[in-house]
């Protein structure tokens, strides 16, 4: 086939993709989560194959892929939980990220600072509270981001 075929192919499957992910947001990302898993299990699996192949005394790769491996069954074994974990973690690092901004913008003297970036920092340290009281949101915004991204795409 040619090129322009495969541009058309990979088009509609991204807006396909895309509606799917704003009709079903929630369970899209579990799906993402799934695949992540499976992604970090292979690799794993197969750094570790490769290392004993070749008979490699490289700790640092064996302890990388063990890690790997268990990370990978981690999330395809509940990723439903995985998903929890991870917007609260989402949500600690916006929070640590604006309080950390926030800090220097009060530190700065003579108004040297933007009063978007306040803003900015402001509405990161409220979205991590929001994260983090209420993980439904993450799965509802990240999964219509993406399918508006993949439509847009497509």
């Amino acid at each position: 086939m040619t090129k322009k075929i495969w541009n058309y192919i990979i088009g509609i499957l991204c807006v396909i993709g895309g509606i799917y992910f704003i009709i079903n947001p929630v369970s899209s990302f579990s799906d993402i989560i799934y695949v992540i898993g499976m992604i970090f299990l292979i690799l794993g699996v197969l750094e570790l194959v490769t290392i004993i192949i070749n008979k490699e005394d490289n700790k640092i790769r064996i302890y990388k892929s063990i890690i790997n491996i268990i990370f990978g069954i981690i999330l395809t074994k509940n990723p439903e939980a995985t998903i929890k974990i991870i917007s609260t973690f989402i949500g600690i690092w916006l929070i640590l990220k604006s309080a950390g901004d926030l800090c220097f913008i009060l530190s700065v003297k003579n108004n040297q600072i933007s009063h978007v970036k306040l803003i900015e920092s402001i509405t990161k340290l409220v979205l991590g509270i929001l994260i983090i009281t209420t993980p439904i949101i993450t799965f509802i915004f990240t999964g219509a981001i993406l399918g508006a991204l993949l439509i847009a795409i497509g």
